[in-house]
């Protein structure tokens, strides 16, 4: 039999395998209810979070009203466990643009202490008594000043919940509505959707996917199984393997460098080449490998959101399929990992491949890209090996 048609059968035994369980997600949300929360929060508040810096467009009762109200503070001035906005206001116009046409467009801002990566975020609204007075009509939310989320609540009273199209890293954060009625909006409490943690048996495997050629002699990291480095550029000649565990780089040792000359990402939380530069970096493994998640090490050169070297958009790719895409808006600080791990179990394959968007002309920085993995139970062992004999049957039955 032709190799290639031995490795389309060795590849289609694991493609069942991977295919009798769910397409593999990203791991599931969960409501933070504290993580917004005001750092001030104390005595019969909710617990501390990391929101600081709070700030609104108005303030009801003369300016006196308290936005860490809807930040877990049962302490303000006009309603214990509430902020409103300030009366006065023009209502919605109705036509699902915020801020368009004269409508007033209440925005309440805050940032936390440190970076975090959301998924979406729980609001409480409430008119008075449930109608329309003090009620919202456009919201929208944004993070690190790009908007990320837009819909029509439609004076509806209650709890909210909503999910990114994309997860969303940053510590900067707004919150705008616009009114039913010109009596300000009642906000009762804004959290934070994340990502689940970790599950408890995950590993970063620092080997897996390091370069076949690494050699410790040399200062690399122990070699790992990838190999065949493709790339969309590379800075003056630098090395891929830079990325996999490589620290002889012919720019800097330990990073590998995307060509300047780029176009900037264009916020729109959606990878769109001929609109904005798609940097991307494939390798494969000289075997199929199990992976359940993956980590990827980026570094900026100013320290400024939207700057030089600054990672927006980050695709992960298994066998050419997008399995995961977060938003690192701009991030340009010094080393920060993103660890993503797919909540709908392990992916198989030996061709992976990251695709980003970045701030500015500048090519982007990685230092590293690593495998989780997750021992997977006893029954996917199993069916891996089902699929694999059924691989192995099906070339003795060719002739192999």
């Amino acid at each position: 039999m032709k190799p290639r048609m031995r490795s389309l059968i060795i590849v289609m035994a694991v493609l069942i395998a991977t295919s009798l369980i769910a397409t593999s997600s990203v791991r599931a949300q969960v409501v933070d209810p504290i993580l917004f929360n005001a750092i001030s929060n104390s005595g019969g508040d909710e617990a501390p979070g990391l929101g600081t810096h709070f700030a609104s467009s108005g303030q009801v009762a003369g300016g006196t009203d308290d936005e860490e109200g809807a930040f877990g503070n049962n302490d303000g001035p006009v309603e214990p466990n509430t902020f409103i906005f300030n009366d006065g206001g023009v209502i919605d116009n109705g036509n699902a643009v915020l801020g368009d046409g004269g409508e007033t467009v209440d925005t309440l801002s805050w940032d936390t202490t440190s970076l975090v990566l959301i998924d979406g975020y729980r609001a409480a609204v409430n008119g008075d008594s449930g109608g329309p007075s003090r009620a919202t009509e456009l919201i929208g939310f944004s993070v690190a000043g790009e908007q990320d989320d837009l819909f029509d609540n439609n004076a509806a009273a209650g709890v909210f919940d909503r999910v990114f199209s994309v997860p969303q890293l940053g510590n900067g954060f707004k919150f705008n509505t616009t009114r039913t009625t010109s009596a300000g909006p009642r906000i009762s409490e804004i959290d934070a959707i994340v990502p689940d943690a970790l599950p408890g048996n995950a590993v970063i495997d620092p080997f897996l996917f390091n370069a076949t050629t690494n050699n410790i002699g040399e200062g690399d990291e122990a070699p790992g199984l990838a190999t065949n480095f493709v790339v969309s550029s590379a800075l003056g000649g630098d090395n891929p393997e830079d990325a996999f565990g490589n620290n002889n780089g012919a720019i800097e040792p330990d990073t590998f460098l995307f060509a300047d000359g780029g176009v900037g990402d264009n916020g729109n939380n959606v990878l769109e080449g001929g609109t904005e530069t798609i940097d991307s970096i494939a390798w494969d493994t000289t075997s199929i490998v199990s992976i359940g998640g993956y980590e990827i090490v980026v570094a900026g050169d100013t320290g400024v959101q939207h700057s030089f070297r600054g990672t927006e958009l980050v695709n992960f790719l298994v066998e050419g399929v997008v399995v995961d895409t977060i938003d690192l808006n701009g991030y340009g600080g010094g080393p920060i990992s993103i660890q993503r791990a797919f909540d709908g179990g392990a992916l198989a394959g030996d061709n992976f491949e990251v695709q980003l968007t970045r701030s500015t002309a500048g090519g982007l920085r990685l230092f590293e890209i690593n495998a989780i993995v997750v021992p997977e139970p006893a029954s996917f062992t199993l069916l891996i090996t089902g699929a694999l004999g059924l691989g192995l049957f099906l070339l003795r039955r060719r002739g192999n």
